[in-house]
């Protein structure tokens, strides 16, 4: 797989996270991206060789996400309407999101390499532009839709 993703990248084509973190692509386009696991709140959800494993996490620090592109992964920052959704289990590890508006921060100089990112690089998001992506859909596709 590391081999592919070599030659995926030489011959051009770009992760959209490889692309958001070099600044070659706004962190507000359109993308869909996989939530690979959930942090903080009352426990932990991660996805590990496509199966779902719990953690129990002590304390009560805000909910957040870690999202992939399948090549690549970024922490994610909720507002406090998307950390209700993951209280709720509404989004949890697995699922896809399709993602807007959201705001790339703690980059040293703006740009980073994504395989080395600092733990301060996070993507925030706002409910305004996350939603649930059909499950049809592939990674970096876009679908709309509404968390139930």
């Amino acid at each position: 797989d590391l081999v592919r993703r070599c030659g995926a990248e030489l011959s051009g084509r770009k992760s959209a996270l490889f692309q958001i973190c070099q600044g070659l692509a706004p962190a507000g386009a359109h993308l869909v991206l996989l939530c690979s696991a959930v942090r903080g709140g009352t426990g932990a959800t991660s996805i590990v060789a496509g199966q779902a494993s719990a953690h129990a996490v002590e304390g009560a620090e805000a909910p957040s996400i870690e999202l992939s592109d399948g090549w690549y992964s970024i922490k994610g920052s909720l507002d406090g309407q998307l950390q209700k959704l993951v209280r709720k289990g509404c989004l949890a590890a697995g699922r896809l999101l399709h993602i807007s508006m959201a705001k790339l921060e703690g980059l040293p100089d703006g740009v980073c390499d994504p395989a080395q990112l600092p733990k301060e690089a996070k993507l925030v998001l706002s409910i305004g532009g996350c939603t649930p992506a059909s499950k049809k859909r592939h990674v970096q596709a876009n679908a709309w839709g509404s968390f139930v």
